[in-house]
């Protein structure tokens, strides 16, 4: 998705599981997909308080 996301101008990017799931992993169990979704907004989060130049990408932290 980060192709995307940068053609559309975007200048904080998080890499998310795919495009048809951006922030969801159907293959895991409810309540690890829950604790995995709510790192992914935190992470998310984070980027927000951060200054950065056009473009920038980042990864889904380690669970």
């Amino acid at each position: 998705m980060p192709t995307v996301a940068a053609t559309m101008g975007a200048n904080r990017i998080l890499h998310g599981v795919a495009i048809n799931h951006p922030v969801g992993w159907p293959q895991m169990q409810v309540e690890q997909e829950k604790a995995a979704r709510y790192r992914l907004v935190r992470r998310a989060i984070e980027m927000l308080r951060c200054t950065v130049a056009a473009g920038t990408i980042w990864e889904q932290e380690e669970k």
